[in-house]
């Protein structure tokens, strides 16, 4: 539904900036000696497809970068009707579905665009943290140029799908960037796939591209009769960071997570090598590329992952009352561990500011189970929401797929631009053992889900932890997570064009703070999820990949990346330096105190 909007706003925008005798100006902070020729030279090897990075509301700007220009109308009303809309926001290279990573948070500079209110075209609107030109890639060789014309002038470079990503990874005032989102080749089912090099069959997999959102692979696996373990966002692109963190799903109690389902990569190294990797070739890479972290060891071109035989779902959908959110989370973390063995996965969301008259929702999704056994496993849950008159439903349907159309798509917040801040640890299995343990837990739950220094904090219980009998095949991920039960999430969310710099500093400071009774509780075998940790998450590494992990990715990101083009925030290898100018300035936020340790982490 949205092709026409996309296209029409990409047309106007790749039009309306920098010309080619400005180049060289534009990367004069860089003190690189790439000249217009250079550009020339890149843009012709990607037959034309180099373009400037713009910031998505610029056409309703009467200036830029400190010029004037004319604000485009139709562009704009295109741009207005739509900023609010992750969906959309996907679509744009300019775009982010957490609006503050938009900008230069450290100076407020940038162009942002409200989801509240209408751009003022007189406002200041300069880059940002928006990468100054990106490569539209389409073809394996698209990427290769683009790494090759990074290493030849060392300079960083940004890899975006979609930019759905809460650390910012995506964006950066750097001079180039991979757009991999229209990267789609026609997906694949291939029976009994044998991956390169190996040469015993591991099951049924379906190959598809970097660029390939969620809902389009659960619509082709579908028309298969086919189930992929994934995540419940349609902006997401499992080829890409999804995959590389780890990847959950409501499905990972039963079939384990995005690394433990992915059999084979093709990657486009830091240097342009082009590479297939699996446990039989490149295993050390493939290692890597399961979990050791987005845009930092190459960039995913063609992903093969188990999909597995559509079966009967269980899905059961409750609305509690808010107010009794504290008996909800005390029948839930007692019941934690024995649902988790059963097969029982699904999101929870006891706070949500947003909407706070609203029941909490509660779904929950068991491939394992038949009708008569969930009911039995959920007697408790039942017997609470009967008590209390709540909202439920419990029934069977086909197949995941059936589930996510009925009760995941379209059911999230699909609200983009707003700027977040966010927090989460995983929760290990023995802190739900024993009456003791389970009211630590939900005293630092309930603390979590409070008010906190001015700002709103929505609390979220995602029920995706990998079953214990789930083995993990060497890849990267923090060992927390096969010790777990729970991933929980805090954030706080705010208009990033109505939002001073100390504002934006004071909430990454208040998300952190917010789970510091979790840590106190899990600080021993706990961990953090990669993709959705805090931003200013402490510890030297171990906190995301485990000790042993981290020293393995540290070796192999030296073997693979010596120039450092591919660098992300808190991502192996990375340092303090120019690529993270942008970021809040969380010393003078006063992020560091309590938990925080910002001069022991590679920033």
């Amino acid at each position: 539904m949205y092709c026409p909007i996309i296209y029409q706003v990409f047309a106007l925008l790749v039009t309306v900036t920098h010309t080619r005798a400005s180049l060289s100006d534009i990367f004069s902070s860089y003190a690189l000696p790439i000249s217009s020729e250079e550009w020339a030279t890149l843009n012709q090897s990607v037959e034309g497809r180099l373009y400037p990075g713009q910031p998505v509301g610029l056409p309703c700007y009467n200036n830029f970068n400190g010029k004037n220009r004319t604000v485009v109308p139709a562009a704009c009303e295109v741009v207005e009707k739509n900023k609010h809309n992750a969906a959309f926001l996907t679509t744009q290279m300019g775009g982010y579905t957490q609006g503050n990573w938009g900008v230069c948070q450290r100076t407020g500079a940038g162009c942002p665009t409200s989801p509240l209110s209408k751009i003022i075209p007189d406002a200041n609107c300069t880059q940002g943290a928006i990468p100054s030109f990106f490569v539209d890639v389409r073809k394996v060789s698209d990427a290769q140029a683009g790494l090759i014309f990074a290493n030849k002038f060392k300079v960083p470079i940004v890899v975006k799908a979609s930019g759905h990503d809460y650390m910012g990874r995506s964006s950066g005032p750097v001079p180039l960037a991979l757009w991999m989102h229209n990267y789609t080749p026609p997906m694949a089912v291939e029976q009994s796939f044998v991956p390169n090099g190996c040469r015993d069959p591991i099951g049924d997999v379906i190959t598809f591209g970097s660029g390939t959102s969620f809902n389009d692979l659960y619509e082709f696996a579908n028309r298969s009769g086919l189930t992929v373990a994934g995540g419940s966002s349609e902006t997401v692109r499992p080829g890409g960071g999804w995959i590389a963190g780890g990847g959950h799903s409501p499905l990972s109690p039963v079939y384990g997570l995005g690394v433990d389902n992915v059999k084979q990569i093709k990657v486009v190294l830091p240097d342009g090598t082009y590479v297939t990797a699996n446990k039989c070739q490149n295993s050390h890479l493939f290692f890597a590329l399961r979990g050791g972290g987005g845009g930092t060891f190459g960039v995913n071109m063609e992903i093969s992952m188990l999909a597995y035989k559509n079966t009967d779902v269980q899905v059961a959908k409750f609305g509690i009352p808010t107010a009794n959110m504290t008996q909800l989370l005390k029948l839930l973390v007692a019941n934690a561990n024995q649902w988790h063995k059963e097969g029982w996965g699904g999101y929870i969301y006891p706070r949500l500011p947003a909407k706070p008259s609203e029941p909490i929702p509660v779904i929950l999704i068991n491939p394992r189970l038949n009708a008569t056994e969930a009911r039995v496993s959920l007697a408790a849950l039942i017997k609470f929401a009967d008590s209390l008159k709540a909202q439920r439903i419990i029934e069977t349907r086909r197949s995941f797929y059936d589930v996510y159309e009925l009760f995941i798509k379209g059911h999230q917040d699909d609200s983009g631009n707003f700027g977040v801040s966010m927090a989460s640890r995983l929760i290990p299995s023995k802190n739900f053992d024993g009456p003791e343990n389970q009211e630590e837990l939900v005293d630092a739950l309930i603390d979590a889900a409070s008010d906190r220094e001015g700002y709103q904090m929505m609390l979220m219980l995602l029920l995706v932890a990998p079953n214990a009998t789930i083995v993990d095949e060497n890849s990267s991920v923090t060992p927390a997570w096969r010790t777990s039960t729970w991933h929980i999430i805090t954030s706080a969310a705010w208009d990033p064009a109505n939002a001073n710099v100390t504002y934006t500093q004071a909430a990454f400071g208040a998300v952190h703070r917010s789970i510091n009774k979790l840590r106190d509780l899990t600080e021993s075998n706990g961990g953090a999820y990669l993709n959705e940790a805090d931003t200013f998450e402490s510890g030297s590494g171990t906190e995301f990949w485990g000790r042993l992990n981290y020293e393995n990715l540290k070796a192999i990101k030296q073997r693979f990346d010596p120039n450092g083009v591919m660098l992300v925030h808190k991502g192996i290898g990375s340092n303090r330096g120019d690529r993270f100018r942008c970021y809040p300035d969380v010393l003078s936020a006063q992020v560091s105190q309590d938990h925080v340790g910002v001069d022991n982490w590679e920033l």
